[in-house]
């Protein structure tokens, strides 16, 4: 009995990792292939070759693949494929495949266990279908967030500022730790159109020549240049897997300063950006939700030179 489990354990991080490989070596992929229908097969496959041995309950089917799920994860480190962060931030979609394979597999079990040879034909035409629909459902959609926060400041004060070098305070711990990419600080060369603005980062900086410059109502640059997003965490090795690069693409941006009563202005920060992982709500979702975080971090930079101008004024 154990061999098998063994062998059926090692026959799906096989299949896996070589759909992994195709996936992203071969077809430059992160989408469903390796999202939904990887992990479904390390629900999937283990339990139907145990059920060779009888019939596997859906307990013990869910718990055999989320061992094989951290067999799995914990060869992407060992081999230096991934990092803790990725594969931290994949665990909701691998976790959710998981349990859709273990659950298919005790009813395929019931029914057509003793035709193996269906359920491979079956398995080849899922990973053609999955394959075909990365390659068809790459996006090229521009994903707005916008960020807003009342200041009370006029806009001319604020122009002044976001026009000129402003430092940005550190993260919290948590973020530190994680290797997402924070804002150090923000540099502005020039004047008008032929301005340059670098937004600094951990990681390198942001290129941001300026379209619109239209004082003190609007700021407006294109994104020529952008630095990595996060830097992996490997205790083994030194990695930079290919997601790293190319997948979360900063297009351009804004900031608009309206006037709204007694002096105060509202600053809207607006970033626009192309997400090339699917699913692309899942990946916006969290990209929207660290990009809303940078904005919010220089919204408080902000909001302290506007108090530390008022301080020397007085």
């Amino acid at each position: 009995m154990k061999s098998l489990l063994y062998i059926s354990i090692l026959y799906a991080l096989i299949l896996v990792y070589g759909l992994g490989y195709l996936s992203i070596v071969f077809f430059g992929n992160y989408g469903w292939t390796l999202f939904f229908l990887a992990p479904f097969l390390l629900g999937f496959i283990p339990s139907f070759i145990m059920s060779n041995l009888g019939v596997v309950g859906l307990k013990k089917s869910i718990l055999l693949g989320l061992f094989t799920l951290f067999i799995a994860c914990v060869g992407l480190i060992v081999f230096g494929i991934e990092g803790f962060m990725c594969i931290i931030l994949s665990l909701p979609l691998f976790i959710v495949s998981v349990i859709l394979g273990a659950f298919s597999s005790t009813r395929i079990n019931l029914k057509i266990m003793n035709k193996p040879g269906m359920v491979l034909g079956i398995l080849a035409l899922y990973c053609v279908a999955f394959f075909t629909l990365d390659y068809f459902n790459y996006t090229d959609e521009l994903v707005p967030v916008i960020t807003s926060e009342v200041i009370d400041a006029p806009k001319e004060v604020i122009w002044d500022l976001i026009t000129h070098d402003l430092e940005i305070e550190k993260p919290n711990k948590f973020i530190l730790r994680t290797g997402m990419s924070y804002p150090v600080s923000i540099s502005v060369y020039g004047k008008g159109k032929d301005a340059v603005r670098h937004f600094n980062f951990s990681t390198g900086s942001y290129l941001q020549p300026i379209t619109v410059w239209n004082e003190p109502n609007l700021l407006q640059y294109n994104i020529d240049k952008e630095p990595l997003h996060m830097t992996e965490s490997n205790p083994l090795w030194e990695i930079h897997p290919p997601h790293l690069t190319g997948y979360f693409v900063s297009e351009k941006g804004q900031i608009s300063l309206t006037t709204v009563s007694n002096g105060k202005t509202k600053v809207e920060y607006s970033t626009w950006n192309k997400v090339h992982m699917t699913p692309v709500a899942y990946w916006k979702l969290l990209s929207t939700a660290v990009i809303h975080h940078v904005h919010k971090q220089f919204f408080k930079s902000l909001k302290e030179s506007v108090e530390s101008k008022k301080a020397e004024n007085i």
